[in-house]
């Protein structure tokens, strides 16, 4: 009977050890880029006050912003454009995912959040955000944008592109 118990107690304690691996071992997976390094031209300084003014730009979109920090707060929006769907080769936007990216003062990555999205087919190449109110995570000294997304040509059997930007630039 004792050995039953302790035999038990043995396999609890082994199944906790073992979930607590596993759970330690999703965080690097879930957020793979956290506390990495972002190169500097992706490296977008935070100034208090504002309305700030930026153009970001990749080969595939770009994003007009504005800005105003305050007190742990920031106010974000903008225009963003796809060009790789606007030039007329890849007319249907599947999804988008473009994500702005909290940095800290030694450039290390903090925290990825999505800004905006769509998630079905659409004909559109260009999008205005309306303001949004984010919470900065402890530390931000900077911010970046990154994006993933998939493009394809219009009708049955066409060519699609899928679209990458790393957070780390």
């Amino acid at each position: 009977m004792k050995t039953d118990r302790i035999t038990m107690n043995t396999f609890r304690i082994l199944l906790l050890f073992l979930l607590i691996a596993a759970l330690l071992g999703c965080q690097s997976v879930l957020h793979p880029y956290k506390g990495k390094p972002v190169s500097l031209h992706n490296q977008i300084p935070l100034i208090e006050g504002g309305p700030h003014q930026g153009d970001w730009k990749t080969e595939d979109l770009s994003f007009k912003y504005n800005y105003v920090k305050r007190s742990g707060k920031l106010d974000i929006s903008g225009n963003l454009a796809l060009h790789a769907a606007s030039f007329w080769t890849y007319e249907i936007v599947d999804l988008l995912f473009f994500r702005i990216n909290f940095i800290d003062s030694s450039g290390r990555l903090i925290e990825s959040r999505v800004l905006w999205s769509t998630v079905f087919g659409n004909y559109f190449y260009e999008w205005d955000l309306k303001k949004r109110t984010l919470e900065l995570p402890a530390d931000t000294a900077a911010i970046g944008f990154s994006y993933i997304g998939r493009v394809r040509e219009a009708g049955g059997g066409g060519t699609d592109l899928d679209l990458w930007y790393s957070p780390l630039g």
